[in-house]
């Protein structure tokens, strides 16, 4: 009942309201383990798995370089840096000039840009420990890190990013330059930031990168949750095992 009035009554949609469930049935679930319930409503209970509506679709490099030159010049380097690393919209504009290792050729993860207008940070950290990671940072980047500041310079705190009066850039103020730019590009509502972090990812497959590390890329819990998301970017998947097998047969 509890289930019908979220979709119903509540207008959720089923992967929100399946993940209510979920999150019920944990609860319950360490109830019983302690001891406080004998038994719990969802043992025996099949619920199934909601079919996620929307697929993501990644943008093309075209797409990228019309979004970026659709942005005022000192907000370009905030898609550069989304595209070639997949990192998350939060992220990318938290990143300061010591997450770069020039040397190493990565980009330390390990903090993300504050709502709150008191902070630079969130003191909370990043959104999950596996979001804590290193990522590539490969030399295209470096150059256009290195040529956007020298000419801008850096935000508070070694920001790489800064708003127009030298502040800090905040999320909803660079989603909004964002769609803005993207809108003539063919984005459609609800479609963000977040589209550059599933280019990335379209790019990693394309160019042979393994599941496993795109996972540790984008900083997901699972591989399970990586494929859940991206593996509809596999179509042709089995066409090449078959080729490869083949080949190995010959």
């Amino acid at each position: 009942a509890w289930a019908v009035e979220l979709k119903n009554d509540k207008g959720l949609s089923p992967r929100t309201v399946e993940k209510l469930l979920n999150l019920l049935a944990a609860i319950l679930k360490v109830a019983v383990e302690n001891e406080y319930l004998y038994k719990t409503p969802f043992a025996g209970w099949n619920r199934g798995k909601a079919t996620k509506l929307n697929k993501v679709v990644p943008l093309t490099k075209h797409q990228v370089d019309a979004i970026a030159r659709n942005l005022a010049p000192q907000y370009r380097i905030m898609v550069w840096i989304g595209f070639w690393t997949g990192m998350r919209p939060s992220e990318v504009l938290g990143i300061t000039w010591g997450q770069l290792d020039f040397e190493e050729e990565k980009i330390i993860v390990d903090r993300q840009i504050s709502r709150d207008t008191n902070q630079v940070h969130e003191k909370a950290g990043l959104k999950t420990k596996n979001s804590e990671r290193e990522v590539p940072f490969p030399q295209v980047l470096q150059g256009l890190i290195r040529e956007h500041v020298h000419i801008h310079g850096l935000g508070p705190d070694g920001l790489i990013l800064k708003n127009r009066v030298g502040g800090v850039l905040r999320y909803k103020d660079a989603a909004r330059l964002f769609r803005l730019a993207a809108r003539p590009v063919g984005l459609k509502d609800g479609e963000g930031m977040h589209q550059l972090r599933h280019s990335f990812v379209s790019t990693c497959i394309s160019l042979g990168v393994s599941i496993k590390d795109i996972q540790t890329y984008v900083g997901h819990a699972s591989i399970t949750e990586t494929m859940d998301t991206y593996g509809h970017l596999f179509p042709d998947s089995l066409n090449k095992v078959n080729a490869q097998l083949d080949m190995y047969a010959r």
